[in-house]
């Protein structure tokens, strides 16, 4: 609002803000500076003081700068200023010589005198540091200076500010040591006194606040001189007068009168205080004016003066003559006291209450008769009793107990004083019992009750030794009192008064009760004594000293127990008729006392002890406390074995109250070493206890009332322990049933985490203190110790912080014997690891065993380590065993299926599921051997070459498993798989790269050897192995089994090879062609290495041996499986190794037709082409009947079906190149191929494998080989032309929700093909509708195109708001489903953007109000990662069958379907991002703008370039114009500048004048507007857009009328031509604007005559 601006200069040209520093700074460099001495009258600089010895003025020029410069910062205002000024004084100090500071001395006092009153706290206490450090450095040196200083350095020590009052009294007591401290004080004591008068009588134009701190530092100044100076030294003849002039002068009661503060009227009655005791005749002399000046405060209730108010009066009653006479006793101050210890003082009764008995004996020798002393006594203990009373000091027993010890020594001191003992007595039955009944009947606090109680225990016991008649006498009243209280009839307050009952009883018997052990008996001794108190104890105070109370008298204590016998057989008679509660907490209470106990059990018969035992066994039940507990075992210890043997089986009955009972006999010790108790403990009903305990904590998820009994009494039985020894108080069988129920709870996977978490904490917390002690819980099994093992090797469901304490657990238990533990937790580990557990528990056995192995390298014992950690390795037989040879070639179904692997023994078994846990066990043993392994590798040196093959091989199992399963939902046990083959691979690789070169040779050749006998998997594994170690092989050497793991070798080698399995090939005679399936699969693999870099000679070699097969076929037709079912080919003899040649002579096939067509021949070509089509006809017999078991299992038709479907893609994807005139084809095949390919060969094939693709993508397929299968087969009909395809248009459309990703993709592509026949049917059945002047708005897509979209269920997208990011994982059902949706939008925008304009605006119209596109959106950007995708939009991307599903997959294609939807359908996408919420369409945006846009401009521009009679259109892309002209005659042309925007399409296009010739500017404007609305309001390219406003023109300057409403010729949505005419004004009217019209009007009137329409 205008403000000045703040960081600007505070006078014209100033560019810093001031500084108080840098201004003293510059004037301390001024050279013509001369000092102190030259400064004007009333500057800062302290005047020199009249004892100050400077020989002349100019002495201020020895003081260094740095010194002058920080003195004179001191003087400045501000606060921060002074305090860097003190703090570089003091570091001056540290700095210099003593010889300096001496010359600075002189100027010093001045300023402490000013700066010790200070406003701010801490400029006086850095004041005080500053002068600590001057002074200690100085010493005596200051003494010239002393006296000027010495009033403000003396008073300071009464600061209000704490630190500053230390500080000053430090640097005081270090400056004067011992007694030359009152050597100085009485040598200055002169200014001492001018100082404090000055502070309390001198008025200054000072702040209230500062004024009242400098009057309290004069009154406590004074007050403190007075203590610290020697009498003599004050009552001089020179410093008396002193003194009598300050009490003489009036103003010094009126600062006191005038002030409210607290702190000034303490000072005040301090310093009273203080000048009766030290200068009583000063006191006496101005008696009239003080005493009154104290006396008038009694009235004040402000308890933090009432100590010093009370302190004083009674000292000036005590020594000031005829000081009774200044203030009325009777009516004035006696009723004062009374009020304030009805009050407990006002919380100083600690304090206060040693004055009492002293104020009463003054009080009484101020009363003339008896009967007011009499009087007096009774109103002070009543007195007493209402403070006791008070909520104030309820909960402080500090307080409670001054009170009842002054209470019990006012009564000492009547019966001293008093020689009438009826006094007493009427005192104690009339006020004291009264009182207390009093108390004990209202809601005291037991702390207060104890304490009244307490005391009067110790007192009783002292008169039962001094004054036995009045102890009698008290007793009597007492005993009365307290059977009185027992014997009242049941009342709601009865129970608080039994229990103040029993509270009184036990106290009496016991003051260290341990009810009232919350507060210690402290006793302060009182400054004040009577008159024949020693006279030199005033001055001190002694130390506070807990109160050592007597023994008890026999006599008293009999009297006691007497009573308390007969109220515990009133009691259990009150329970008898069904006052049960109140007066069983009164027995249970007083049966804690063993004397009570053993009174009671002597006086009463067998029957009464049992029914006592009833009763109390009820009570035990109801309360189940530890003192009815105990009492119940108590009396339990005197009875018969049969009696106690009942009760007990009865209390087991309960639950809850036999584990109180329990739980107490464990935590008493005294109790627990009875015979009776240690039986039962030892009894199997607390062994089942326990265990059921135990057992019950799977239940608990958190602390509550019953888990915290369970866990009391386990923990108690865990810390029991016999006396005077550590041996375990219950036996081992007990504390073995509390184990092995914990393994159990740990074992069973019901029970929640959060459960087992709770249990193990706790368990860990309760044996943490036994460990400090003994292992005698975990050493009573050692078998307890292997099943935490095992459980720490199986259990998965433990949270990793709960593992931790487990394993400190067993490590706590195995330090007893580590050597022997560690070798059996290794067995249980090695045992756990051949038990074939779960995927992922590996893990945990390598961190348990890592754990178990620091354990063993502590004890530095190299051996044992070495056993250990090689008791963990298998044996050649246990990895045998894991590998499981006979399932091998399950797992490798899709290896032989494909033909990646050669089986050299025919197959002819069915294919199998695979089960992922018959793996787990070597999965498991090599991720667990290979992490042992990496992490203590020197141990290993010797077995690495043995077992790294093993690794490897398990690596590839692993590895196979995730193949196998990639087409599946990844559950915990794949990804578990997925996670334990990375770590396969990096250890193997790891262990590998640490072997010598030798080392490595080796492990090669073992696994070449293993490769040649057992195959399969080996082969895999001997591959990749040549990946990283590869190995020449002589040429002798290069079998066909060689060649399957061959990796690295030059072409000039693999040429060779190849031509030496080629010369095999020949060799064979024609007759023996069946046994060249192995040589062909060699010749493959060679081919497929050497690809692009076959020489000539290898070339003619390969094309010889395509004519070897074609004969091989014209003489042996019959056996190349034309036209045979293949389910029913023999699996034996011949016939097998038939099958097996033909499938690999079509896999050679189609690897020669993907490497080198261009070789190929015609009659080559023939050869592969007639073969193909006769072998479809095979393809069709065979799955003429489809079922799930040829679907899986068959490996003679899967195999054959995959390598004739690769035969047949690769035939279509060469035939599909050279349509595309692709030169380098069309010039080196054959020139009648194509033609021949689509004429015959592409019909006949096609027609069979099209409809065997339809008919099994309606199985779903659950086995690798039926995933497999339909991949190849989606593959294979992706080029089948659209004469095949059409008549298998209505199922496809279903297929894009099928559950196979390759059939969806298929299914779509399929599709595609289709579109231009959809289109243009469509295109004929809207022109069919058309009837009259009828027009439709809408229209649906084709039914079946619509249904992806429609019955597609994605629940989770649908209810998440759009923008809120949701991952999909690859392979579950939400992503088939998800694929499905977006295949089937990416098909109805294809038929949009193909469709005409009329078509596409139909369309959009029921796409968005159907809200298609709304939930299109939202589902699009849960997916797109919108935020972070960066990479631009893809709009040409291809999704073949065979591509791996991934969560890039998947979010890539909904980019794409967004993008194509703002290609095809950009208005409808626009007008939901302008519906849409402000954080969607800023979303929404963003992601366009950074991703899309660029792309759509691209591609609409570098279409846009177009030339029509009369328009002309350019672009400009780097600038994102479009620049179309329109001719409207030779001389007239319009040109419009289009500039699209950042974020095109959502975007509005900025449509610019350029050229206008012969054009009006109302048209001008109209069409200029016509082309806005054309280009945001239609759904196309901008091309588009322009020939829609194009044609609107031309049909303007053809003379059609436009529409009325709109303006426009051509309707901008449906473009069509104004049809509707009013019969009235003839004006005509789109059909489309003229509904509008009557839907919003609400009327039918035509908008232009308003004539009925």
């Amino acid at each position: 609002m205008g403000g000045k601006d703040k960081k600007g200069p505070r006078t014209k040209g100033n560019t810093k803000p001031s500084s108080s520093g840098r201004s003293a700074e510059l004037l301390g460099h001024i050279p013509e500076f001369v000092g102190f001495g030259g400064l004007p009258e009333g500057s800062y600089v302290p005047i020199v003081g009249i004892n100050s010895q400077i020989e002349d003025a100019s002495s201020d020029l020895n003081v260094p700068a740095d010194f002058r410069l920080s003195l004179r910062k001191m003087g400045k205002r501000d606060s921060i200023t002074k305090i860097k000024a003190l703090q570089e004084f003091s570091e001056l100090c540290k700095q210099n010589s003593v010889d300096t500071l001496k010359c600075v001395l002189p100027f010093w006092p001045r300023i402490f005198s000013r700066l010790a009153v200070d406003g701010d706290r801490r400029v006086r206490e850095y004041l005080h540091k500053s002068h600590s450090q001057l002074t200690s450095q100085l010493g005596r040196n200051i003494a010239p200076h002393l006296k000027d200083m010495m009033g403000a350095w003396f008073t300071s020590q009464c600061d209000t500010y704490a630190p500053a009052a230390s500080l000053a009294s430090h640097s005081l007591k270090t400056c004067f040591p011992g007694n030359k401290l009152l050597d100085a004080i009485s040598f200055c004591h002169n200014e001492i006194m001018d100082y404090i008068k000055d502070s309390i009588f001198k008025e200054e134009n000072l702040p209230d606040e500062q004024q009242e701190r400098i009057t309290i530092g004069g009154i406590g100044g004074y007050s403190l001189l007075l203590q610290q100076v020697k009498s003599d030294v004050i009552e001089a003849e020179k410093n008396l007068p002193r003194h009598t002039e300050v009490w003489e002068n009036a103003n010094l009661y009126k600062v006191v009168e005038k002030s409210k503060s607290l702190i000034i009227k303490q000072a005040w009655f301090g310093l009273i205080y203080n000048l009766v005791h030290y200068l009583p005749k000063v006191a006496q002399d101005n008696s009239k004016k003080i005493l009154p000046s104290v006396f008038k405060f009694l009235d004040d209730s402000e308890s933090t003066s009432q100590l010093a108010l009370w302190e004083t009066t009674l000292k000036i009653l005590m020594t000031v003559e005829n000081a009774s006479s200044y203030v009325n006793l009777p009516s004035h101050a006696t009723p004062r006291f009374l009020n304030l210890l009805r009050s407990a003082c006002s919380g100083n009764a600690s304090k206060i209450c040693p004055l009492v008995v002293p104020y009463v004996r003054l009080l009484r020798d101020n009363k003339k008769t008896s009967t007011e002393k009499e009087e007096l006594d009774r109103q002070v203990i009543e007195a007493l009793f209402q403070g006791l009373l008070c909520r104030n000091i309820a909960n402080s027993s500090v307080e409670a107990s001054a009170l009842s010890s002054t209470l019990f020594q006012l009564l000492d001191y009547i019966i001293e004083v008093t020689q009438d003992s009826t006094h007493v007595t009427e005192l104690l039955k009339n006020t004291f019992i009264p009182s207390l009944d009093l108390m004990i009947k209202s809601q005291c606090s037991e702390s207060v009750v104890s304490a009244v109680i307490r005391q009067m225990t110790t007192t009783l016991n002292s008169w039962f030794r001094t004054k036995e008649k009045i102890a009698t006498e008290f007793w009597d009243l007492l005993e009365v009192f307290i059977k009185t209280l027992t014997a009242q009839p049941p009342q709601p307050e009865s129970s608080s008064v039994f229990k103040n009952v029993a509270l009184i009883i036990l106290v009496l018997m016991n003051s260290h009760s341990k009810l009232d052990l919350r507060a210690k008996m402290t006793k302060r001794v009182v400054r004040l004594r009577f008159a024949d108190a020693n006279a030199d104890c005033d001055s001190k105070v002694q130390e506070a000293s807990v109160v050592q109370l007597p023994e008890m008298p026999i006599l008293f204590k009999e009297k006691v127990v007497n009573m308390s016998v007969v109220i515990c057989k009133d009691a259990l008679k009150r329970c008898e008729i069904g006052d049960c509660d109140p007066s069983l907490r009164l027995f249970a209470s007083l049966m804690e006392c063993e004397d009570i106990l053993r009174g009671l059990l002597a006086v009463e018969s067998a029957s009464s002890i049992e029914s006592m035992l009833c009763l109390i066994q009820r009570l035990l039940q109801k309360l189940r406390d530890n003192n009815t507990s105990t009492l119940f075992l108590s009396i339990l210890d005197g009875v018969d074995r049969d009696l106690r043997h009942k009760i007990l089986e009865e209390l087991s009955l309960d639950n809850l109250t036999y584990i109180s009972l329990a739980t107490t006999a464990l935590e008493n010790s005294n109790l627990s070493q009875k015979q009776v108790v240690s039986e039962w403990l030892e009894s199997a009903n607390i062994g089942e206890l326990l265990i059921s305990t135990t057992r019950s904590f799977g239940n608990f998820h958190n602390e509550d009332e019953n888990s915290a009994v369970s866990w009391r009494l386990l923990r108690a039985a865990f810390n029991a322990k016999k006396l005077s020894s550590r041996v375990h108080l219950l036996p081992k069988e007990h504390i073995s049933g509390i184990m092995n129920a914990f393994i159990e709870i740990l074992r069973d996977e019901h029970i929640e985490e959060d459960s087992i978490a709770f249990v193990i904490q706790k368990f860990s917390n309760m044996l943490k203190p036994s460990a400090a002690e003994s292992n005698f819980l975990l050493e009573s099994s050692d078998e307890w110790l292997d099943s935490l093992v095992d459980v720490l090797c199986s259990t998965k469901h433990i949270q990793p912080e709960s593992f931790s304490m487990l394993l400190e657990m067993w490590k706590h238990g195995a330090s007893y014997s580590i050597h022997c533990r560690c070798q059996s937790a290794v067995t249980v580990i090695k045992r756990k690891l051949l038990a074939i557990p779960e995927c992922g528990m590996a893990e945990r056995l390598v961190e348990v065993f890592q754990h178990i192995l620091e354990l063993e390298l502590q004890q530095n014992d190299p051996e044992a380590l070495c056993l250990i950690v090689r008791q963990v390795l298998l044996t050649d037989a246990e990895w045998t065993g894991w590998m499981k040879e006979a399932t091998s070639c399950d797992l490798m179904a899709k290896e032989i299926m494909s033909g990646n692997y050669c089986h050299f023994v025919p197959i002819t078994n069915n294919f199998k599921p695979v089960q992922l846990n018959s793996w787990a066990g070597l999965l498991n043993a090599a991720f667990m051997v290979s992490s042992i392994m990496v992490h203590n590798q020197d141990t290993f040196e010797k077995d690495r070459t043995e077992i790294i093959p093993n690794i490897f091989f398990a690596s590839a199992v692993a590895d196979l498993l995730q193949e196998t399963n990639r087409n599946r939902t990844k559950d915990a046990m794949l990804k578990d798989i997925e996670k334990m083959s990375g770590v396969l691979e990096s250890n193997a690789n790891i262990l590998l790269s640490s072997c010598s070169t030798s080392e490595k040779t080796e492990v090669i050749k073992k696994t070449v050897f293993n490769s040649r006998q057992y195959r399969w998997i080996w082969c895999l594994v001997a591959r990749k192995l040549q990946t990283i170690l590869p190995q020449s092989f002589e040429e002798n050497e290069t079998t066909e089994d060689v060649v399957m793991i061959l990796s690295s070798l030059s072409d000039e080698k693999l040429n060779r090879i190849t031509l030496s399995q080629i010369s095999k090939l020949s060799t064979l005679s024609t007759n023996s062609w069946t046994e060249s399936y192995q040589i062909l699969t060699s010749i493959r693999f060679l081919l497929e290495k050497l690809k692009a870099n076959i020489n000539n000679d290898t070339m003619d070699a390969l094309i010889e041996s395509m004519k070897i097969l074609q004969s091989w076929q014209l003489e042996h037709d019959e056996s190349f499986l034309f036209g045979l079912d293949l389910k029913n080919v023999s699996r034996s003899g011949s016939s097998v190794k038939a099958v097996w040649t033909v499938i690999e002579i079509i896999r050679l096939l189609s690897t020669v037709v993907e490497l080198y067509p261009v070789k190929l021949v015609h009659s080559l070509w023939d050869f592969i082409l007639c073969s193909m089509t006769s072998w479809c006809t095979t393809l069709e017999e065979s799955w003429a009947e489809v079922s799930s078991s040829n679907l899986n299992t068959n490996p003679f038709l899967l195999s054959f079906t995959v390598a004739l479907s690769r035969l047949i893609q690769s035939c279509g994807t060469l035939m599909a190149d050279v349509e595309q005139k692709k030169e380098e084809l069309i010039s080196a095949i054959p020139p009648n191929l194509v033609t021949e390919w689509n004429d015959v060969f592409s019909d006949a094939t096609y027609n069979a494998v099209l409809p065997i693709f339809l008919r099994l993508s309606r199985n779903n397929p659950s086995h690798l080989s039926a995933f497999y299968l339909m991949e190849t087969l989606a593959l294979s009909v992706r080029h089948a032309p659209m004469k095949v395809v059409q008549p298998t248009a209505e199922k496809l459309s279903s297929l894009l929700l099928a559950k196979h990703s390759a059939i969806q993709f298929a299914a779509h592509g399929l599709i595609i093909k289709l579109l231009p026949e959809i289109t243009s049917t469509e295109l004929a059945k809207s022109k069919e509708e058309v009837d009259g002047d009828e027009e439709k708005t809408e229209r649906p897509p084709p039914q079946a195109l619509l249904l992806p979209l429609e019955k597609v269920a994605l629940e989770d997208l649908d209810e998440l708001r759009c923008g809120d990011l949701h991952t999909t994982e690859p392979y579950s059902e939400e992503c088939t489903q998800l694929i499905g949706y977006f295949l089937g939008w990416d098909v109805i925008l294809r038929l949009c953007g193909c469709s005409s304009s009329e078509l596409r605006y139909q369309y959009a119209s029921y796409l968005s109000n159907s809200n298609h596109i709304s939930r299109l959106m939202n589902i699009l950007f849960c997916i797109i990662p919108h935020a972070s995708f960066q990479q631009q939009a893809d709009l040409e991307i291809e999704f073949l069958p065979n591509v791996v599903l991934t969560e890039k997959v998947i979010q890539n294609m909904a980019v794409m379907v967004y993008s194509s939807a703002l290609r095809h359908l950009p208005a409808v996408v626009r007008r939901w991002c302008n519906n849409a919420d402000k954080r969607t369409a800023s979303l929404v945006e963003k992601f366009t703008s950074r991703c899309v846009s660029p792309v759509l401009c691209t591609l609409d521009l570098q279409f846009c370039s177009k030339t029509w009679d009369n328009m002309t259109v350019r672009v400009r892309p780097t600038a994102r114009e479009v620049i179309a002209t329109y001719k409207l005659n030779e001389e007239g042309s319009m040109e419009l500048i289009m500039q699209l925007p950042a974020n095109y399409p959502l975007g509005n296009i900025v449509v610019e004048t350029g050229r206008k010739v012969g054009v009006t500017a109302s048209q001008w404007r109209s069409w200029i507007l016509q082309l806005q609305t054309f280009l945001m309001q239609q759904n196309g390219s901008i091309l588009d857009g322009l020939s829609l406003w194009k044609r609107n023109v031309d049909k303007r300057f053809e003379g059609i009328e436009e529409c009325c409403i709109c303006y426009y010729v051509l309707h901008g949505s449906n473009y069509q031509l104004p049809k509707l005419s009013c019969r009235t004004c003839r004006k005509k009217f789109h059909a489309h604007c003229l509904y509008k019209w009557f839907s919003t009007s609400n009327n039918s009137t035509c908008p232009f005559c308003r004539n009925l329409f």
